[in-house]
Order: structure tokens, then C-alpha cells, then sequence
């Protein structure tokens, strides 16, 4: 029997050292995923914004005399001198990963970097630049369905709804059906440009590749220029 006063079950032991303390880690996996798809969000959308104004400056250019290959020159050789440095920081001279991903980076630097810039800006000079843009931000679509077709990599219903109802926003926005008329030679850069950028897409997600993104980067701008 307890005596008056006295818990019939025992208070647990309080540690009497630092060694008889356990140490619990809460999880960071779950966290660390959440902050790496807000990182990878951010970046996307900065790209997105980026992408977007050069647009914009190339049609003021335009103006002035340039033409879309000195435009594209130009922006793609002021990338590679800024990137080239942490490109060669981070390859730490392992060269021998450029000589076994050369195919994907000289396809990068020419189709993702040079052709996507070129077509975009040669359809400016003849479309809006919101509609230019609009064309070969058709590419993730066409990314998605060929994922699915060739990799078997089935897209989300979320993606999928996104997929659907893309085109049909872009046709809404280019106001085909009311009448309206657009430049065939802009519409063909366009599309031109939507091939590099599925090309862009497809190259720089190949998860076989073991060269550093950075790396990758800086060497498909220097490809490119």
C-alpha cells in the first residue's frame, strides 16, 4: 500500500549527468524540401522576369539601329564573363566531366541559349513583344507532354490542367478568332523560339549530367556567344 501523500507510480529519474540527457533532432528533411521548391520558385520567376525585359530593351534597340544577333552577341557574352568565374570555381579542374557532357552542353549553349534568343528577338521585330512571348512560353507544355510520351513521366492533374488550359489562353490572347491578323514570319520565329526553349528545358533537367549547374551555365553562355 502507498503511504498518505505518496504517487503510486514513481516520478521518472531526472538525469543526474550531461551524458544521461538524449538529445532529440526534430526532422529538417520535410523543411529542407519546402525551402529548396521556394528557392527553386524564386529562381524560376526572377529567369521568367528576366527573360521577359529582354524583349523589351531589344525592341528599343532595334530602334537604334541593332539586329537581333548583335543583340543576342552582346547579351550572351556579358553572361559568360559573369558566370565564367564561378563556372571554373566549381568544376575545381575536373575537366574530364566537360569532355563526357560535351554533347549535352554544346547543345544547350547553341539550341537553349543562341537559337531561343534569336528566334525570340527576330519575332519582335515583327509581333508584340507580349505575344512573342507568349508563343514560346508554350514550351513547358510541350516539355510536359514530352515527358510523358517519351521518359513515361505522367504529369500531375494539377499539370495537367495547366497543360490544357495553356493553349487555350494563348488563343484567347493572340484574338485569332475575332479576325485579327499576325506576321507569319513572327509567328515562325516564334515557334522557332519554342523549339530552343523546349531544347533549353529538356537539356539543363537531364539528371545523368554531373557537371555543376553553374558550370553547365557558364559553359552553354560561352557555347552560345
Amino acid at each position: 500500500m502507498a503511504k498518505d501523500g505518496e504517487c503510486s507510480q514513481r516520478a521518472p529519474r531526472q538525469p543526474d549527468t550531461l551524458a544521461d540527457v538524449k538529445v532529440v533532432e526534430a526532422p529538417v528533411g520535410s523543411a529542407h524540401r519546402g525551402d529548396t521548391r521556394i528557392s527553386g520558385i524564386a529562381f524560376a520567376l526572377v529567369s521568367a522576369l528576366s527573360f521577359s525585359l529582354s524583349g523589351t530593351i531589344g525592341a528599343g534597340l532595334f530602334a537604334t539601329g541593332w539586329s537581333p544577333g548583335a543583340v543576342v552577341f552582346v547579351r550572351t557574352a556579358m553572361g559568360a564573363v559573369v558566370a565564367a568565374p564561378f563556372g571554373l570555381r566549381a568544376m575545381r579542374g575536373r575537366w574530364r566531366l566537360v569532355r563526357r557532357h560535351l554533347r549535352p552542353l554544346l547543345a544547350f549553349g547553341i539550341a537553349g541559349v543562341s537559337l531561343t534568343q534569336f528566334a525570340y528577338l527576330s519575332a519582335v521585330q515583327t509581333l508584340d513583344v507580349g505575344v512573342a512571348l507568349l508563343i514560346e512560353y508554350s514550351s513547358p507544355v510541350i516539355v510536359v507532354v514530352w515527358l510523358w510520351l517519351f521518359r513515361h513521366q505522367r504529369p500531375s492533374r494539377l499539370t495537367g490542367l495547366g497543360a490544357v488550359l495553356a493553349p487555350i489562353g494563348l488563343l484567347l490572347v493572340l484574338d485569332i478568332f475575332s479576325g485579327a491578323t499576325l506576321d507569319a514570319g513572327g509567328v515562325a520565329w516564334a515557334l522557332c523560339a519554342t523549339g530552343g526553349a523546349v531544347s533549353y528545358y529538356l537539356v539543363a533537367s537531364d539528371t545523368t549530367n554531373a557537371l555543376p549547374p553553374i558550370a553547365f551555365a557558364s559553359g552553354g553562355l560561352i557555347v552560345g556567344t
